[in-house]
């Protein structure tokens, strides 16, 4: 289990970490991750994307804190959108910045989005330097994300 997976299962989801990979769900409801993938086929966990990289024969399954703590509970009483889901994980900013993003979906380190960008799935902010060093985190643009997450539904 890689610590970003083990941060979130010891404080379970937060408002900091909006989107939770699918070992923390599977944790998080006590289920096996094959229910749980099961729950998002079925519509039991309303906001699952798979944000593999174009090619992977292997999935990257993430899901909205709010829509696992809902299958938990049984109901929220509220119907969210996929507009919920952006405001909630990414405020009003029109660019993100890629470590930030990565911790967000619950991602060890910010590889797999360098990946997602040098794939042209994701795209920065022409005006900032995009780079592999700690201090050259890519900036995001939240648009790219938005379509990224909308078509990879599940």
């Amino acid at each position: 289990m890689n610590a970003a997976n083990s941060n979130q299962l010891q404080r379970g989801p937060s408002k900091s970490c909006p989107f939770l990979p699918l070992k923390a769900v599977a944790v998080h409801l006590e289920l096996s991750p094959i229910k749980c993938v099961e729950l998002m086929d079925s519509g039991g966990i309303e906001f699952a994307f798979d944000i593999r990289r174009k090619g992977s024969a292997h999935g990257f399954l993430v899901a909205w804190r709010q829509s696992v703590e809902i299958a938990k509970s049984g109901s929220s009483g509220k119907t969210y959108s996929l507009a919920d889901v952006f405001g909630d994980a990414f405020g009003d900013a029109a660019f993100i910045r890629g470590v930030d993003l990565a911790f967000s979906m619950g991602m060890a380190s910010r590889s797999h989005i360098m990946h997602l960008i040098e794939d042209g799935i994701l795209s920065t902010d022409p005006s900032r330097p995009v780079g592999r060093g700690p201090a050259q985190s890519p900036w995001i643009s939240r648009a790219s994300i938005e379509q990224f997450l909308t078509a990879r539904r599940r």
